[in-house]
Formats: structure tokens, sequence, C-alpha cells
């Protein structure tokens, strides 16, 4: 009896110290573990993004398209200082709607802000960039401009794309110190 609950102890311990298997998702693939971890610590009711969250036909088409079928990680230089940072859809614990993070590099660490999602089913967000130019404010949109939205927006650096899969598009800005927008597809 002795040697069977030793030989038990023995191999639970071996098999708790087995590392991790690096994950292999292709959104959590993109996020650096202590971003991971800030993260979680900053949207407490928030997991991280994995490819799953997204339909599998909208998954399909990007992988066909040449992608990894990740649509809810971009990693971009947002903010023009050189570094990558990240934009990431992060789905509700319960419930359905995300919110869109953006972390950006910084020295010590990640500057973690939020940008609206526009979307209220994380299967339907799609986290993308565009180039720096002008982004204008599509003619489909007629009602009055919000507080931060332009009817267009010049970006220096690469913008956050963020909206529905085959539907909406909303450029963000990251313009002295705060996110401005542009409808550009509706």
């Amino acid at each position: 009896m002795y040697w069977l609950m030793s030989s038990a102890l023995l191999a639970l311990t071996l098999v708790s110290r087995v590392p991790a298997q690096p994950t292999s998702d292709a959104c959590r693939s993109q996020i650096p573990e202590g971003l991971g971890q800030a993260l979680q610590r900053h949207f407490p009711e928030r997991r991280l993004p994995s490819v799953s969250d997204s339909s599998s036909e909208d998954v399909q088409s990007d992988r066909t398209g040449g992608g990894d079928g990740c649509l809810l990680v971009q990693r971009d230089d947002f903010d023009g200082d050189g570094r990558k940072d990240i934009a990431a859809g992060l789905p509700p614990r319960a419930g359905r709607a995300p919110v869109v993070a953006v972390a950006l590099k910084r020295d010590r660490g990640w500057a973690i802000s939020t940008i609206r999602a526009w979307v209220d089913d994380i299967s339907r967000l799609n986290v993308a960039s565009a180039p720096p130019g002008i982004h204008r404010r599509t003619v489909a949109l007629d009602r009055p401009l919000s507080p931060n939205e332009r009817k267009s927006l010049r970006c220096d650096h690469v913008a956050v794309v963020v909206g529905a899969i085959e539907s909406t598009a909303i450029a963000y800005c990251y313009v002295h110190g705060r996110w401005l927008y542009v409808w550009v597809s509706d």
C-alpha cells in the first residue's frame, strides 16, 4: 500500500513539473505573456481572445486569403513611436459583447486604453489596421458627429480599424494622447 501511494505521489509530482505547452492559438500567440496578464488584471470580466471566438466561416475566409485566422488581434505601430502596439478584441466571460483594448508599448510595459468595438457579438468583430493617410467618413452616414468623431481624419501613423466583418469599419487614430475616429464604411 505504501509503495502504491508513493508511486502515485511521485507521478503527480512529475506531471505537475511538466512545463505548460505554448499555445498554438493564432490570437493568443500574438499577445505577449506579460501583456496578457496585464489585460486580465485590467479587465477581470473579460478574457483573452482566441480564434474560436470568431465565426468559423470568417476564420476560414481569412485563412483562404493567406491570414492566420485571427480576426481579433492586430499588431502594429498605432502611436507612431516605432514600437509594435497591440489592439485586441476581448470577449466577456459571460455574454457576447466585446471590448477592444489597445496596448501601446512603453519603455516599462504597456499603456492600456479602450476603444469602442461597435458590435454586440464577439463572433462578428474584426480588429485590423489601416495605413497612414487621410481617412474619410462614408457618405452613407448623415447623422451628427459624436465628440471624438471626425468627417475626415489625417493619421500620420497606422490606424486601428474595428467593426463588423463585411459590414462596418471605424478607423481610430491616436492623436495627442486621445483616440479620434471616423466611420469609413457602414
